[in-house]
């Protein structure tokens, strides 16, 4: 788990084939209860769909690595919990 976000364990994917994982149910619903009522209500103001359960999964093999304690951090900064890394909200909503 990344800031909240599952992914399959042995290869970092959100939807994997090879382990018959699809955690992109749940982390949607981490997406939108972690909005507020005035964030929900300006995207569909601008016409913005909150993503399907179809979307296209995301990936965090090789964006990570286990410290020592076993705490997850990204590899680019070192930094645990990096919300440039790991900002996936911001990475399935703009795609």
């Amino acid at each position: 788990m990344l800031r909240g976000w599952c992914f399959c364990e042995n290869h970092g994917l959100e939807y994997c084939h090879s382990c018959a994982m699809d955690f992109r149910i749940g982390n949607n619903y981490r997406l939108q209860d972690n909005m507020t009522e005035e964030q929900l209500e300006s995207l569909a103001d601008q016409g913005i769909d909150l993503p399907d359960d179809d979307r296209r999964p995301l990936c965090v093999d090789g964006v990570y690595k286990l410290l020592p304690c076993g705490t997850a951090a990204c590899v680019a900064h070192s930094a645990v919990g990096c919300e440039r890394c790991f900002n996936f909200e911001r990475r399935v909503m703009d795609d």
